[in-house]
């Protein structure tokens, strides 16, 4: 009898034991699929991988929030739109090339965060090369160029990050507008734009730093937009001006090297500071910035920057 009933708990307790394994495992596939929506996943462009695409936007289309497109070398004849938040990733900047044929735009980002757009040549369109209404966009290691109007236009974006790209030959280099804020541009080369290198308008507290500006008609053009930091940067061949500051005000323009510029800066209706520049040569009194004051503009005006260096500044991250 003893014996019977040690038999009928050795069945029961292996009866438990499986079906414990099987909640286990059921709780174990809820779990899976609840986090399969949670993304992470890479998604491929070109090359000879079996399954992956052979359209940029066919890849971003089938992409989640957070995921990353990863794009092989070649030259891809698209215009993108992204809504989502994704990591777009190039496998070369110089080999991995976005040409849109003269379309609006190169890569159109709509309102979204955190998408990052990195080793791309963005190439050929009527209007801007990047056109963003998104916030915290990272744009780094890329090359953009000969757009009909702007290499990179951002509005209304915020802790936006802009660095280690070459941006050329369009009519504005990058332009920050309404409503840019917090964002850093460093440690790129603008050069060769036909109106100016950067645009900031209506655009506040952003950093400009550790920057080569060549070869534009102006450096950077500075309209009602206040609280902004040009520091450490290299203007080199501005055709006509370094830095034209328009109704703006509270902006510290300091630590750059000026050289070889036809008019070192000019200022209208604002009031901003200069400090310790580089003005193309030694300088042993204050250097005097032109430019007019009052609501229309009509009164000369001197700014000083009071503190000139005697030589440029030794700025590693920019090769000139």
């Amino acid at each position: 009898m003893q014996k019977s009933w040690v038999k009928k708990g050795l069945i029961c307790g292996i009866i438990l034991l499986f079906v414990g394994s099987g909640l286990v495992s059921g709780i174990n596939n809820i779990k899976i699929i609840s986090n399969k929506g949670g993304r992470g996943n890479t998604l491929y462009v070109g090359g000879s991988g079996p399954g992956n695409y052979t359209h940029i936007q066919d890849a971003i289309d089938n992409a989640g929030d957070g995921d990353t497109v990863f794009v092989y070398t070649g030259t891809y004849h698209e215009s993108l739109i992204i809504e989502k938040s994704l990591n777009l990733v190039g496998e070369n900047r110089t080999k991995t090339i976005v040409d849109s044929g003269h379309s609006t735009y190169v890569i159109d980002i709509f309102v979204c965060t955190a998408v990052s757009v990195r080793r791309f040549t963005i190439q050929n369109s009527s209007k801007n090369g990047i056109n963003s209404e998104a916030v915290e966009i990272e744009l780094i290691d890329n090359i953009v160029k000969n757009h009909g109007y702007v290499g990179i236009c951002l509005k209304n974006s915020s802790k936006t990050i802009v660095t280690n790209n070459i941006i050329s030959q369009n009519e504005r280099g990058l332009c920050l507008c309404w409503g840019c804020c917090n964002s850093t541009v460093s440690f790129n080369i603008i050069e060769e734009n036909n109106y100016c290198a950067i645009y900031l308008y209506n655009s506040s507290n952003n950093r400009v730093v550790e920057n080569l500006f060549t070869n534009n008609e102006y450096g950077v053009v500075i309209s009602r937009s206040d609280h902004n930091n040009i520091t450490k940067n290299i203007f080199k061949y501005c055709n006509l001006c370094n830095i034209y500051l328009y109704h703006a005000n509270d902006n510290r323009i300091m630590k750059n090297n000026f050289i070889d510029y036809r008019i070192c800066a000019l200022f209208s209706c604002c009031s901003n500071s200069w400090d310790a520049n580089y003005w193309n040569g030694p300088r042993f009194l204050p250097k005097p910035i032109f430019g007019r004051i009052g609501q229309h503009g009509l009164i000369p005006w001197v700014n000083f920057d009071w503190h000139p260096v005697q030589e440029p500044y030794d700025i590693p991250r920019i090769a000139i």
